[in-house]
């Protein structure tokens, strides 16, 4: 797992267990000859190559116009979530008083070209709320493609793993909805180092989306 720049005060820790995993191979893609302008495209993404520990974690995510659509949900992800999602738009899964703020993470994923790590509880159909730590990864579908899909892992945990993890304010820069307490931390991977999302620079800017 890449370390954070001691060096600067405002790195953290960046993800760790599946999570960690899935962020070395993308990372690993990245410096491919394939991959444009630093992001993978879709043709890079083998799930037989993909860490055998993220393979029932991985999650494959296509941005439609101004929705989210599952493209790929691993038998894990289906498995823990209660449902199939593979097809269904996030705004289809998600509450709507939680789906704004969750939108925000994957719209500075593809938006800005960045990593995105955060952890939450989301309320499964028939086992409650499950806490868990996911990753967003920015990949083009095509070479000459905008960032148009995101890719990463789920790992679930146990609500006291989650609640020892480690825990950032809410942004200015990037305002969310006060009535979403599901959100526990949020980070995001910029310059080559984790910074929590409440103390990166640059705020969402969509006239900035990444060629």
């Amino acid at each position: 797992m890449t370390e954070p720049d001691q060096t600067d005060a405002r790195s953290v820790p960046g993800p760790v267990g599946i999570c960690a995993d899935v962020f070395d191979h993308w990372r690993a893609l990245c410096r491919q000859e394939a991959a444009a302008l630093g992001i993978p495209v879709r043709d890079q993404i083998d799930l037989l190559t993909l860490p055998k520990s993220a393979r029932g974690n991985f999650f494959l995510i296509e941005r439609r116009e101004d929705r989210y659509l599952v493209r790929l949900a691993s038998t894990t992800l289906v498995d823990n979530m209660g449902t199939e999602t593979t097809g269904k738009y996030l705004d289809e899964l998600m509450r709507p008083e939680i789906y704004p703020a969750r939108r925000a993470l994957f719209d500075f994923c593809v938006h800005q070209g960045c990593p995105v790590y955060y952890g939450a509880t989301l309320a499964a159909p028939t086992r409650g709320h499950i806490a868990f730590r996911r990753i967003l990864l920015p990949l083009r579908s095509a070479a000459d493609a905008d960032i148009d899909l995101v890719c990463g892992a789920m790992e679930f945990l146990s609500a006291q793993e989650l609640a020892d993890g480690p825990s950032t304010a809410t942004s200015s820069a990037l305002p969310e909805p006060a009535d979403d307490k599901g959100l526990v931390f949020r980070r995001v991977f910029r310059s080559d180092r984790w910074t929590d999302w409440s103390d990166d620079p640059l705020p969402l800017d969509e006239t900035q989306v990444s060629r």
